[in-house]
């Protein structure tokens, strides 16, 4: 994975072109699943990894002041603002999600990125749930106005929840958790429909191990069981690709030449997490 990563640890995408020879525009989803996958893993904090994350936090946080003046904080993708992933403004939910989830998960490990945590919390809450995406960004960031992606309220509710442990709420996770049921249903409709769609299947398959990691709930239990009939994925111009369909979900997205192995890293995951 090394050569994918740059000076910082931000996992890229490897072009010839670029005089850095990688492409950054998704490093905030793969460099920030990376470090989840290592905990699902374990199942341990690593202190040293901890220290690397929040090293990696600082170099992303931005400070903006809104029609007042009051300064507001908002996250980039990476930290060189030089090339359009380290530009303002493009902050999507797939990014997001896992630099998110990567805080609530090594919070107790580190003040900075438990600061982190409660900032995000905040700004969202604030906000209404919406992010900072207001650029479309094929195939570069422009300034023609765009919805910004939205995180539903019932999913933070989750986030807290699972966030501080609070175990007397497990019954009401139990409810907040549907939204994974619908999603497996969708994910499991659209590769049949199209087996080349592959598009959210990373944060799903993402979602269900991580709050399989922090307090189950048989909601998700039986999210994971309807993500099971997920069928095979195929590359365009292929055959569809031998194995089970998650595993195959995560093969095609990162089949491009020059792709980071992450398919590879999150393989013993998903064979732990979803297939058992």
């Amino acid at each position: 994975m090394i050569d994918y990563m740059d000076k910082h640890g931000f996992i890229g995408h490897q072009d010839p072109v670029r005089p850095s020879g990688l492409e950054f525009g998704d490093c905030t989803q793969r460099t920030f699943t990376r470090w989840v996958l290592r905990y699902l893993e374990t199942g341990k904090i690593n202190p040293d990894d901890a220290n690397q994350i929040a090293k990696q936090l600082q170099l992303l946080v931005r400070e903006t002041k809104d029609h007042d003046g009051n300064i507001k904080i908002q996250w980039v993708r990476h930290w060189d603002d030089t090339h359009w992933p380290g530009q303002l403004w493009i902050m999507s939910r797939d990014n997001f999600e896992m630099l998110f989830w990567t805080c609530i998960i090594y919070a107790e490990a580190d003040p900075l990125i438990r600061l982190h945590r409660d900032l995000m919390f905040a700004r969202l809450k604030e906000r209404r749930g919406f992010l900072w995406n207001y650029k479309h960004i094929w195939p570069r960031p422009d300034d023609e106005p765009k919805l910004p992606d939205g995180m539903w309220p019932w999913n933070q509710w989750a986030k807290i929840i699972r966030s501080k442990k609070q175990w007397w709420l497990w019954p009401v996770l139990c409810i907040l958790d549907r939204d994974l049921l619908i999603n497996s249903v969708i994910r499991v409709w659209t590769a049949w429909r199209d087996p080349h769609d592959t598009s959210a299947d990373l944060l799903h398959t993402m979602r269900l191990a991580i709050k399989q990691k922090i307090m189950w709930t048989p909601t998700v239990w039986l999210a994971k069981i309807i993500y099971r009939l997920r069928p095979r994925s195929a590359i365009r111009g292929q055959e569809k690709l031998p194995g089970k369909g998650v595993l195959t979900a995560w093969r095609a997205y990162y089949s491009p030449k020059g792709a980071p192995p992450m398919d590879r890293l999150a393989q013993p995951i998903i064979e732990s997490y979803i297939y058992k």
